[in-house]
């Protein structure tokens, strides 16, 4: 086994190893209390982190469920995000959200482009692509997903 993930609790890490993930305390709470491995994209060092949502409030009995949580309940289930979701739990703008989704519209796009002149369904294409994003990709640094149930080391 090896170390993939490094938690740190300052500004800044003094150096970085490669291959490994580094996040905030937070990532490891949240993690748990919402029982999914979260993207550590959010909780990278240095980064203003989403809100820390208590496990002991039920959402439905309270009549209000926050956006964060309505995210990650999307990851869950794997749906599409939609722009106030990856805003509000990436802390990007409006403008940085409809770009990465555009750009990931257009990676889309581009795989099933290639994917009809090389001859094959769709479907498969799509198969392909939700393994690598519940995996991650060799080589690439990527938040972590696992679906419900799965855990990813």
């Amino acid at each position: 086994p090896a170390i993939t993930h490094h938690i740190i609790d300052r500004p800044k890490a003094k150096s970085v190893v490669s291959g490994r993930e580094y996040v905030q305390p937070q990532w490891i709470y949240d993690s748990v209390n919402f029982d999914i491995l979260l993207p550590v994209d959010m909780y990278a060092v240095g980064k203003a982190l989403p809100p820390h949502l208590s496990p002991f409030v039920d959402d439905e009995a309270e009549g209000y469920k926050p956006d964060f949580a309505k995210f990650v309940d999307s990851i869950k289930s794997g749906e599409e995000q939609s722009i106030p979701a990856l805003k509000a739990a990436e802390n990007l703008t409006r403008e940085e959200a409809e770009a990465k989704e555009r750009a990931a519209d257009e990676a889309r796009y581009r795989s099933e482009l290639e994917a009809e002149v090389a001859g094959k369904a769709v479907e498969e294409v799509e198969d392909v692509e939700a393994a690598a994003a519940a995996g991650g990709a060799k080589g690439k640094k990527r938040g972590t997903r696992a679906k419900a149930g799965e855990a990813r080391y």
